[in-house]
This record gives structure tokens, sequence and C-alpha cells, in this order.
């Protein structure tokens, strides 16, 4: 599976006027990989992140802010249906406000694309052995419950931080309503299922978003 196209940043840089006026897109495409494994339980862990491929470069002159049109050449520099209308819709806008046909610019776009590989295995990641491979791995029960509690988040402070809507993003569940998981809140600010922020950091000492190290090993 793919995540949706991500806008990592637009900057449109107004040119110097000349007798010729140029409208000029830019597009730097970075295409990346992450790798999670899967028990049979469902709980996921992300193993690896890298480019699969060296970044991407478009660039091309605007005609018009006719976002078909837009679309058009973006499909003809062999970006997907998907791709194309993401930024087009994006170019469009941003290219009337900046005075298309008037003033010359320089649009820079910066895109991440995400596809995310998931390998399923028959086995529960919390019934593995204390070592894999000749590595130790490290169990401090203690210092992880004790994050779990400190970082528990009742009924009241759930509907304050408005957490009906979001979702876990280790299990992809709600983040309420599930009647054997509740939210809890960790030293970075983000909030997880106890139970999977639990077996995360039974594993890892960071947080799986911002990969803050929660604890010293």
């Amino acid at each position: 599976m793919n995540y949706p196209p991500q806008l990592l940043r637009l900057d449109t840089r107004i040119l110097s006027q000349s007798e010729e006026i140029r409208n000029v897109v830019k597009i730097r495409v970075h295409t990346v990989v992450e790798e999670y494994i899967r028990d049979r339980t469902g709980f996921q862990t992300l193993t690896a992140s890298y480019e699969s491929s060296p970044p991407r470069l478009i660039e091309f002159s605007l005609p018009s802010a006719n976002l078909r049109q837009i679309n058009d050449i973006l499909c003809r520099h062999r970006l997907s249906p998907q791709l194309s209308l993401f930024l087009a819709v994006r170019i469009s806008p941003e290219a009337t406000k900046k005075g298309l046909g008037v003033n010359s610019f320089v649009m820079t776009l910066l895109v991440k694309l995400t596809y995310k590989r998931v390998s399923a295995f028959n086995f529960d990641f919390s019934t593995l052995p204390s070592s894999i491979g000749g590595e130790a791995v490290n169990w401090e029960d203690d210092v992880v419950e004790r994050l779990i509690r400190e970082g528990a988040i009742d009924k009241e402070r759930s509907k304050s931080l408005n957490l009906g809507s979001e979702a876990c993003s280790i299990c992809f569940e709600s983040l309420v309503g599930t009647s054997d998981k509740a939210p809890t809140q960790i030293s970075c600010s983000h909030v997880f299922h106890d139970r999977c922020i639990s077996q995360w950091l039974r594993r890892k000492n960071s947080c799986p978003l911002c990969r803050r190290e929660l604890y010293g090993r």
C-alpha cells in the first residue's frame, strides 16, 4: 500500500521583470519505502525506512493556471494520475495568486511519496526470546510500565484532546472506544494505545513517530 502524497514545501519566487514573462514550475519527488513486520496479533513494527531511488526532478513552463491543462502536463511527465491531480490542485491557485502572465516566477515543490511494505509472521512479538541472532533484547519492564502509568489519559482529558477522531499510529485502530486498550501519552506528547506502546517500548526505547528516546539503554 502507499500513503497519500505529502507536500513538504511549496515556494514561489518572483523574478525581476524582463521583456519576456517566464513562469516555471520545478518539482522534486522523493520516494520512500517503509518496511514493517506484523505478528499474528496484528501488531506492526517499523524495521526500515529508506529512499528507493534518487530524487526525481521535473521542470516545465506553466502556460496557464487551468487545472486540467496543468494536470495534463504532469501526466505527460509520467506521474501517476493521483499524484498529477494532487499537484495540479496546488499549483493552479498558487500560480493565480502570484500573477501568472503578469509576473515572472519560479515555483518549487518538494514532494514525498511513501510506500508501505508489510511482512506477516505467524508468531506473537511478546513471546520472542531474550536474544535474537545473538543480539540481546532488553526488557525494561519497570520503566515501560511507569511511562505507561504516568501517561494514562482518562475520559475527561480524552475529550479535551479530541481523541475520538484520532487513531493509534501503531495498530491504526481508534484511540478510544476499544475495550481492551486505553490511550496513553508518552513524554514527547504523542498518544498511543497503552498495550501497543507498551509492546513497542519493550523492543525500542524511542517514540514510533518522532524517534525521540524515552529512556536510556
